[in-house]
Formats: C-alpha cells, structure tokens, sequence
C-alpha cells in the first residue's frame, strides 16, 4: 500500500510517425476508465484488499491518469487490519477536510493471528474516524476476545453522514445514555455477534435512524433472561414499518429462541427476509402480511450443522402447503448449496421445494456457503444475502 501511495508512473515516450512529432492518442473520458478500474478490482472484503492493491500498483503503471485515478479509488475503500499499517496511515492522511482524499469506505479488523503488539488500537480506529468527515460505510469486524469497544463520540463524528454501518463483536460506550443520538442517514445496520445480546436492543434504543430500512442482527449468545428478548422483539417493531430487508440468525445453540409472534406482523413495508435454514417458517410465515419478495435461509455457521441442513426443506415445504399470504408475493427463494455427500440426504426434499416454487412462479436459487466456521465470511454473507 505504502508503494502505491508513492508510486509515480510515466508514460512511455510516443513513436514518431513519418518523422513528425509524436502525437498524443486519444483518451477515454474519464468516468469510462474510472469504470474500468473499478471493473477490475474484486469485490469489497476483508480478505481482497491485498488483491485490490497488487491491481492498482499495476494501473499506476500505466500513465499519470491511470496513476491519478488509481489512487483515488486506493483512497475510496480503505482496509486496515493492523497497527503498524495504520500509524502510516494517520501520518499521511490530513486531518483537515478540504484538499485530502475521499474515503468513502472504511473496514477495521482488530484481528488476534499475531501477537497483542500487532493489534490494531480503538485509538486508531477513533482517529482514522475522526479524520475521515466523508466516509459513508464503516465496518468494524473483532477476531475474537477481547471485543472492540469504541466511545459514542468518536463514532458521532462521522454518524451524521455514515449510510452503511457494521458492528461485529463490537460495543460502543454511549453517552449521554439517558438522551437519543442521531443518525439520520443510516440505511444498512448490521449488529453481529455482540458481546451481549442486549446490546442490540440498546443501541436501536438509543440512536434515532429515521432513515433505516435494512437491518441485520446475528447473535452468537444466549439471551440470559426471556425479558431480555421481549425487550428486543418490542424495538424491533418500533422499526418495523420502516424496514425493507431483515436479517435475524443465530450462530449458536440459542437460535431455537423465537421473537415474538406481534414482531413478525409488524412488518409491512418488508421486500427481503433472511433468517436461519432451521427457522420456525410454519409460524412465521403466516404472520407476514409485507409484500416480502425475496426469502433466503441462512447456511450453518457451524462446520457440524451441515447434517442437519436436509431437514430444514422440510419445514418450509410444510409452511409453503398452508398457502400463506406471503406466498402471493414472494418471487424467489434462497437456499443453501448442498455438498455431493448430501445429494442422497436431501434430493427428495429438495425435488419438492423445487415443484412447489415451480407451481408458484418462485425462483429458486441456490448459493453457495463458504461461510462454515468462518466468522468473516459469515458476516460479510449476510451483507451480500442476495
């Protein structure tokens, strides 16, 4: 990365042709090769940036354009997994808004695979946020203990324009606790694998998002007490009107709890809805009256849990031959990919789905799972659910 920020590229000199000067040949506007650039990145993870910056080391290498606009797009998605890497950073990033760089995305990994000494600080995070007042998407992704645990103040700073925003293992010190905080152009929210599952329900509680239309909760504990869950199933359906795509899974042996029947039909503005391959659709899916138009079953995160995935068609094909309501809207289906060892498993149930969505005019689609055991990838499923 370091390279690339200083790299300068030349043009090679033009042949001359019939020993006149050389001539400059024409250029693509600007937006185009923007566009190639950015065609030639791979998508957005924790786990490409290395990828992503090797192809703009080489795009600088083109010309100074090329140079220009390779490091503009180097700035717009910034990933940073280390200390070392974002004490650099900091040192090279003005502080001042006017004349720096754009960052518009920002991803934070406070990662445990080497010693403590390489860890990335909750200081740094709070300043590389404090001096990016343009960012729009923030994710912040904790390997393991201890969790990441940033100020409200810090986050507040960039709050008022963020649109994305990932917490994963990650708890934010609110203050003042007794007043509600803006947010006002939040869209996405994702809340996954907090330290304590109340903290989902105190965060929506404490921070006003007029403007939310997608959330996403995954828990990866158990709620210590049924009020606990009462509690949450009450903010979700003060936001329920406003939601257009949902997520709720569990990564433990706590998903069999259940929200309250009144949370699913709250819903009524709701076009997708994921929740895990084991959900209680025969419940659920009657409640619905939302013109939801996309269903997905979240894969297992557990490695072990795929011998179970089978049994789960089950269930919603015993949903689906109610002809719930939700049925009248629904276009497509998501299921899980199954493994070759489970074709003799699950072919019957899935020969079944199949015929009924058929029937229905529901595609069905199947995704593949790269997300067992791995909590990264996990989370970054759940952002591309679709």
């Amino acid at each position: 990365m370091d390279g690339l920020l200083e790299a300068e590229a030349r043009s090679p000199p033009l042949p001359k042709l019939d020993g006149q000067a050389p001539k400059t040949l024409p250029s693509l506007p600007t937006e185009i090769l923007q566009r190639i650039i950015q065609l030639a990145l791979p998508r957005l993870s924790y786990k490409t940036f290395r990828e992503r910056y090797d192809v703009l080391l080489i795009l600088c290498r083109v010309n100074k354009l090329w140079a220009s606009l390779a490091r503009e797009e180097l700035w717009r998605h910034l990933g940073l997994i280390d200390r070392q890497t974002a004490q650099i950073l900091l040192s090279v990033l003005p502080i001042a808004e006017a004349g720096g760089p754009t960052i518009r995305s920002l991803r934070l990994l406070f990662s445990s695979d080497d010693w403590e000494a390489h860890r990335l600080q909750s200081s740094q995070a709070e300043a590389l946020m404090a001096a990016s007042p343009r960012l729009r998407v923030l994710h912040i992704v904790t390997a393991q203990e201890p969790h990441a645990s940033l100020d409200w103040e810090s986050l507040s700073a960039v709050l008022r324009d963020l649109e994305d925003l990932t917490l994963d293992f990650t708890t934010l010190i609110l203050r003042p606790p007794e007043s509600i905080l803006p947010g006002p152009r939040l869209r996405r929210l994702t809340l996954a694998f907090p330290p304590e599952p109340t903290f989902v329900a105190t965060l929506l509680s404490s921070v006003d998002f007029p403007n939310l239309n997608a959330l996403v909760v995954l828990i990866g504990r158990e709620f210590r007490c049924a009020e606990d869950l009462v509690t949450l199933g009450k903010v979700l359906v003060d936001y329920s009107a406003r939601l257009k795509a949902f997520t709720f899974a569990f990564a433990s042996a706590a998903r069999h709890t259940k929200l309250e029947d009144a949370v699913w039909s709250s819903f009524t503005n709701l076009l997708t809805l994921a929740l895990d391959y084991d959900s209680p659709f025969v419940d659920i899916l009657p409640l619905l009256s939302a013109p939801v138009v996309g269903l997905r079953l979240r894969p297992p995160y557990s490695y072990d849990e795929r011998f179970s995935l089978h049994s789960s068609f089950h269930v919603l094909i015993n949903a689906m031959s109610s002809s719930p309501k939700v049925l009248d809207t629904l276009e497509r289906i998501v299921i899980p990919s199954r493994e070759e060892w489970m074709v003799e498993h699950d072919e019957a149930a899935r020969c079944s789905l199949a015929e009924i969505c058929l029937g229905r005019g529901i595609e069905l689609v199947e995704k593949p799972n790269d997300a067992l055991d791995d909590y990264i990838e996990y989370v970054e499923d759940a952002l591309d659910a679709w």
